[in-house]
């Protein structure tokens, strides 16, 4: 994808929909899921199996159902490939980044830091998929099955988003209230890579450096930076290969600790960060 692109807009017209609990699952998303080998394997194991009649062709969102999706930062996406394999992909953004575009239709950003494009050239086969979004402080989750439609945006089209995830700075409010303080989505170019990084809270208060776990992101600390940020300025980093940074063969890049160090150690020097605290992984 090129520097003057924004990433492509993911519609998902959605065929069904479920909750977590079994017994209150739509009608269309039972009967596609509930197949006679899975009615088989129910009578093998429980002695009885659930079938569905005269379920609706398509199960709309719910007001409840629609709110729920519009507060998700991230969720999981299950495409299938040419040669039937299923690949799951992880996607995240600001709160909110997920839209309901309609009362059987969502939209979501892929953002650039999505270097692969696996998930993208599965589409192109079948447009087929499945997604599951997470509320894990509530223990609850959502399914979705549905149809899939990309759209790719020139910079200077405008988009449903309320800003443009092509931007180098993307700024969103954020998600725990911090007004003052928005959490801004920047990229930076660190020994050849693009390396992806969070910032919050004034310049001018002590900073903080977050460097997430493995195998994860800055994404980990979505919900931690708005509220640091009320009396520090935040900088959380994704690791090259993680997040949205940039994702090199390991034939050009080693994924050493030194190397991931060096990383983190240059992208502080650019950042003119002389007087810092460090918490992560990399943090002596």
């Amino acid at each position: 994808m090129s520097d003057n692109e924004e990433p492509k807009i993911s519609e998902f017209s959605r065929h069904a929909f479920s909750p977590a609990r079994l017994d209150a699952m739509a009608g269309k998303y039972l009967q596609l899921v509930l197949m006679p080998t899975v009615q088989q394997a129910q009578d093998k194991y429980f002695g009885k199996h659930q079938a569905v009649e005269n379920a609706p062709e398509i199960d709309t969102l719910t007001p409840d159902e629609a709110g729920f999706i519009a507060l998700r930062d991230t969720f999981y996406m299950a495409t299938v490939s040419e040669t039937g394999w299923p690949y799951v992909q992880h996607r995240d953004g600001p709160s909110g980044f997920v839209k309901v575009l309609g009362p059987d239709l969502i939209g979501s950003a892929d953002f650039k830091g999505n270097r692969q494009l696996v998930s993208t050239g599965n589409m192109d086969v079948t447009d087929r998929l499945a997604t599951l979004m997470m509320d894990y402080p509530h223990r609850t989750r959502r399914k979705l099955l549905g149809h899939a439609r990309q759209s790719f945006l020139l910079e200077n089209h405008t988009t449903t988003a309320s800003q443009s995830p092509a931007n180098k700075k993307m700024i969103t409010d954020s998600p725990m209230g911090a007004k003052h303080h928005p959490v801004h989505y920047n990229t930076i170019r660190v020994n050849e890579l693009d390396i992806f990084y969070r910032e919050a809270g004034p310049e001018n208060a002590p900073t903080i450096l977050l460097l997430h776990g493995f195998p994860t992101s800055s994404n980990m600390f979505r919900n931690l930076t708005p509220r640091l940020a009320q009396s520090f300025h935040v900088v959380a980093p994704d690791y090259p290969g993680f997040g949205q940074s940039s994702m090199p063969s390991h034939k050009d890049f080693s994924y050493s600790f030194e190397n991931l160090t060096n990383v983190v150690e240059e992208l502080v020097e650019k950042l003119g960060l002389t007087n810092y605290s460090g918490h992560g992984s990399l943090c002596a």
